[in-house]
């Protein structure tokens, strides 16, 4: 639940929204594989979404993977996305098309 008060627990799931909707736009447009580069920011840099919150922890590699996971799973539960794998097992010598999920 909101904790604080704040509204962060629905940050999550509105992010996560805007970045499957914009992967069902992209499916729509026949874009067939997408490529998340899910590295942390340094504090005070911004990617995808312009400035945030001072209150707002910038996360760690396996928070940020995390997150990225959770959002590619609710994907394939609603047929957006439909397979996952990870860079080293597509592209390096002893990757075997490793499906993460």
């Amino acid at each position: 639940g909101d904790k604080n008060g704040r509204g962060d627990c629905l940050r999550t799931l509105v992010y996560q929204e805007l970045i499957i909707g914009y992967l069902q736009y992209l499916k729509q447009r026949g874009f067939t594989s997408m490529y998340i580069w899910a590295c942390p920011p340094l504090p005070g840099d911004d990617y995808i979404f312009y400035v945030h919150p001072q209150r707002q922890k910038t996360p760690k590699s396996d928070r940020l993977r995390d997150w990225y996971m959770r959002m590619l799973k609710r994907g394939k539960e609603q047929k957006i996305v439909m397979k996952t794998s990870n860079l080293w097992d597509l592209f390096f010598e002893g990757g075997k098309d490793h499906r993460v999920d």
